[in-house]
């Protein structure tokens, strides 16, 4: 019997697999949370993940980058609802064996799970109407991208060193309304200070697919420790960590790192004159959590004009 671990908060996908596998000697398992996707995987090492990776926390990209490192042998599924070109970039970082948009239908889902179990592509739905069709009739699915910017159907499997892509010849000056970030082919540093790592790995995952060399740290500390050492290029800074605050780590960085270091400031702190106290440090931005991930990224342009 084979496990397939299902990670999305809406139970459509694994139903239609439950349907259609349920005599390939399959079994589904349906999780709604990275946390608990990442927690069962771990747990019962199935044969194939699925994860749903989209707004607002991304936290499917997450659970793939944790299985990346825990659990590298698990094959991984990545789907989305987005069309964006850094979205099928970071499937691809992550070594995704297929990436597909949503809402997906069994004529594309099925080989691509088929596949990755080494089964035998099982038989799709009738041609003629049926019950148990794909979940989303077709004509309310969003047309498909652009041919030059929408995600291949499948990704081989690549060694951890293979490149991600191949960098384009000229980068987006800056992020488009859907919040993409240029692809940086001269790679800057960012240095991300977050206690909560849920927040931490999704932001790690999207600035990679962009190209940028990211470090992490989890308290005050570290964080300034990895400033003085590292000397980034931008620090992502959330204000209340363990061990210290962000506006005090922020002003020692200003005193400590020789080189002019922006600096944007996340907090889910509602204390009065907060904002006030922390643009006297001269930040390109500062946000409020849960924040707005097109204007983090929008800061992130500003900050790192792109290069190349």
């Amino acid at each position: 019997m084979k496990l397939i671990l299902v990670v999305d908060a809406e139970p459509t996908v694994s139903q239609m697999l439950t349907e259609r596998l349920r005599f390939a000697g399959v079994e589904l398992l349906h999780v709604p949370t990275a946390v608990e996707g990442l927690k069962t995987a771990l747990d019962y090492r199935p044969e194939l993940v699925l994860a749903v990776a989209g707004p607002p926390g991304w936290e499917g990209f997450a659970l793939a980058h944790e299985l990346r490192e825990r659990a590298p042998e698990i094959p991984l599924i990545l789907l989305s609802p987005s069309a964006e070109p850094w979205v099928a970039e970071t499937a691809r970082t992550l070594r995704a064996r297929a990436f597909q948009r949503l809402p997906v239908t069994e004529e594309t889902l099925l080989p691509a799970v088929a596949e990755a179990l080494g089964l035998s592509a099982p038989e799709t739905a009738p041609r003629t109407p049926s019950p148990v069709a794909s979940p989303q009739p077709p004509p309310v699915s969003p047309p498909p991208a652009p041919p030059t910017s929408s995600p291949p159907a499948f990704f081989p499997t690549a060694p951890a060193s293979a490149p991600a892509s191949t960098p384009p010849t000229s980068p987006a000056p800056v992020p488009g309304p859907s919040g993409s970030l240029p692809r940086f082919t001269t790679p800057a540093k960012v240095l991300i200070v977050e206690d909560d790592r849920n927040i931490a790995k999704a932001l790690a995952v999207r600035l990679r697919a962009a190209g940028l060399e990211v470090v992490m740290a989890g308290d005050a500390l570290s964080g300034l420790d990895m400033a003085v050492r590292q000397q980034p290029d931008l620090v992502i800074l959330d204000i209340g960590l363990p061990a210290g605050s962000g506006l005090t780590v922020a002003e020692r960085i200003q005193t400590l790192v020789p080189k002019l270091t922006p600096i944007i400031f996340l907090t889910a702190s509602r204390q009065p004159g907060l904002r006030e106290r922390a643009m006297q440090l001269g930040p390109v931005d500062y946000l409020e959590k849960p924040y707005d991930a097109e204007k983090l990224l929008e800061a992130i342009a500003r900050a790192l004009p792109p290069r190349g």
